[in-house]
Order: C-alpha cells, then sequence, then structure tokens
C-alpha cells in the first residue's frame, strides 16, 4: 500500500515524464550570389555587311570610276561582302595590306616589292606589259671617252631629267651603287627637260653619262658642227638595268585561301570589270620567285626593300 501511494505521488506530480528539449531558432544559410562572365563579343564573320573584305587601288589619273560596280560585281560572285577603297597613293595601298582588314591591294611595282619584303601579303597576280610599257634604263655614254666601267664617273658630271625620274635617276644610281660606285662622288648633275636635249648635251661633252629607256637610243637624233650625226657612233650603252616590275594584285595573309583563289579568278576571268581602276595590259599568275632577279639588284644597290613604295 505504501508502495502503491508513492506512485500515485510521482505520477501526479510529473516526476516521471520525460523533458522535452527547447525549440531553437533555424540556422542562418548563407544567399549564393552568381558570379559575373566577362561579356563575349559576338564574332563577325569575314565577307558580312559589317566586315566586309576590301579592295584597294589607286586608279589612273582621269577615271571617274568609283568602284562601286566592281564591289557589286563581287559581292554577286561570291555571295560575300566587299568594299573598294579608291586611295591617292601606292603607299596608301601597302598601308592597307599590312592593316587588319582583310585587303585585296592593287600596287606599282615598288610598292609590290615592299608588301613582299614585309611579309604582310603574297603576289597573286601580275600586270603583263607590252614591250612598250616595260620599264628598263640603258645607261649611256660617250664614246669618245672610252668609258668601260662606272668608276670613270668619278668627279664627273652625269645628266638626267629630274631626282625623281626612275629611268634617268633612280635606276642608274641603283645601278651605280651595284657597281661599287656611290653617286655621292659624282661631281654633281644637270637636269634637262626631256631626253633628246639630254642626249644632245651628252654628245656634246656636257656631263659623263645618262640613262635613257632601254632600247631606245636610235629613236633619237643628234647634231654635231656639220649637221645631223649618227648617234650610235657618238653614244654607246655600258650597262642595262633589268626591268621594273610591272605591279599587280598583292593579297593580305589574312584573307582565307578559298577566298583569295575565287576572287583571284575573278579578276583574270573578268578582267574587264577593272576598267578605269587598274591599267592592265594582261593579267598572269604571279609568285614571290618572279621578283627575286629585280630584289638581288636592289639588294646589290643597298636599297632597303621594306621602304619602297612610300
Amino acid at each position: 500500500m505504501t508502495v502503491f501511494v508513492l506512485a500515485t505521488i510521482l505520477v501526479a506530480c510529473g516526476g516521471g515524464a520525460t523533458a522535452v528539449p527547447p525549440t531553437l531558432p533555424p540556422s542562418a544559410t548563407p544567399t549564393l550570389r552568381p558570379t559575373l562572365l566577362p561579356t563575349v563579343g559576338t564574332s563577325v564573320p569575314l565577307g558580312s555587311e559589317a566586315r566586309p573584305y576590301q579592295v584597294v587601288l589607286v586608279p589612273p589619273k582621269d577615271s571617274s570610276e568609283t568602284g562601286t560596280s566592281l564591289a557589286k560585281f563581287l559581292n554577286d560572285r561570291t555571295g560575300l561582302a566587299f568594299k573598294v577603297e579608291i586611295v591617292s597613293s601606292y603607299g596608301d595601298v601597302l598601308a592597307a595590306l599590312c592593316g587588319e582588314t582583310p585587303t585585296f591591294g592593287w600596287v606599282d611595282g615598288w610598292a609590290l616589292l615592299a608588301a613582299q619584303a614585309q611579309g604582310c601579303s603574297t603576289p597573286a597576280l601580275k600586270i603583263q606589259p607590252s614591250a612598250a610599257n616595260s620599264v628598263r634604263a640603258d645607261l649611256v655614254v660617250r664614246t669618245v671617252n672610252k668609258i668601260t666601267a662606272v668608276a670613270a664617273f668619278k668627279d664627273r658630271l652625269f645628266c638626267r631629267l629630274n631626282s625623281q625620274d626612275v629611268v634617268s635617276w633612280i635606276l642608274p644610281s641603283i645601278m651605280m651603287r651595284g657597281a661599287g660606285f656611290d653617286p655621292a662622288n659624282l661631281k654633281g648633275t644637270l637636269e634637262f627637260p626631256d631626253t633628246a636635249t639630254m642626249l644632245q648635251a651628252l654628245a656634246d661633252g656636257a656631263c659623263v653619262a645618262a640613262a635613257i629607256p632601254a632600247g631606245t637610243l636610235t629613236q633619237y637624233q643628234i647634231t654635231d658642227r656639220s649637221g645631223p650625226a649618227d648617234i650610235t657612233k657618238a653614244i654607246n650603252v655600258l650597262a642595262t638595268s633589268p626591268e621594273v616590275p610591272p605591279g599587280g594584285l598583292m593579297i593580305s595573309s589574312n584573307v582565307p585561301t578559298d577566298v583569295a583563289e575565287t576572287v583571284t579568278k575573278l579578276f583574270v576571268d573578268h578582267q574587264d570589270e577593272l576598267k578605269g581602276l587598274v591599267e592592265a595590259d594582261q593579267l598572269v599568275t604571279a609568285s614571290s620567285s618572279d621578283y627575286a632577279d629585280f630584289e638581288k639588284f636592289l639588294l646589290a644597290g643597298g636599297v632597303n626593300l621594306k621602304t619602297l613604295g612610300q
């Protein structure tokens, strides 16, 4: 009975109940924050309206062509976007060829060699000139002086048209350096308004030598005290320069090969599309080896190929 009473009292007082732990607040969960990635621009494909290929050229002086029709022709035939840029100098074409925009550049021989030397483009087509348009120089001297070497020019006068003329000064000065003679060792230069007047002065002994278009000596006449004279007896050819490359099409290295081949073929097959923009008697396929001889000629004359055409 005593045990029963004690049990009853314990139950009534709650002594046998299991304690309930207090409810704790929930743990804070860190808020995730997104990591922002750098903006990635959409790649604009070559040949699209936003990133067209360009054709850069110097048109003939009397041309009024804008290049719009040529651009449309290339767009239609290739399905790609092209723009034609008309510039005022071959130095501008050279700058475009060595720039970031994929470029087809029509250049003269000097800019062609410079672009090739700078490694920013390769030749694709060359303009095949007629014999009349070929640029070479004959270095001519007075027969009576019996000159057989350029070294004989030292401390004597040289006849030329002007300091910028390719045939009468630029080519012969390179020929002099290539022969080991510095034009600075000339006594000086005399300038004339035309080749005929210059040759007469040479025959009269005003200077020791001159340069004229190769193969043209017999086209000129001179006179002596007794009247007309045989020019070939008074003047003879001492040396002849190689032909200056006539120029052509250079393609920058960032133009895809398949596009370069397609456009090159279009120019060859549709030369009439270049009318008023590019002067060419004939277009033929070109490679770097086509210009090796002239490059050697320039290097022998101390010319820095990378600065040509600028």
